[in-house]
């Protein structure tokens, strides 16, 4: 997003990983906990690096339908 959209929403977008691991720590302490985050689960930590338009773009033609099946949803894709 950038350096500015980064500022106003306290790094949510790069450190999302954290907020749902744990999501009662402070924003200001985000980015020096997801440091050690990617360091403890090494390969395990993944992020997408995909532009945010193009993102919204495959999940907008991609992610078309919700199957449900039990107490647990997943999108489907059509293709």
């Amino acid at each position: 997003f950038g350096f500015f959209m980064n500022r106003a929403l306290h790094h949510i977008t790069d450190t999302h990983v954290c907020h749902h691991l744990f999501s009662k720590i402070p924003f200001y302490h985000a980015e020096e906990a997801t440091e050690h985050i990617k360091r403890v689960l090494g390969p395990y930590y993944l992020k997408d690096d995909t532009p945010t338009v193009l993102a919204l773009w495959r999940s907008y033609s991609c992610c078309q339908y919700v199957e449900d099946e039990g107490g647990i949803v997943f999108y489907k894709n059509v293709k």
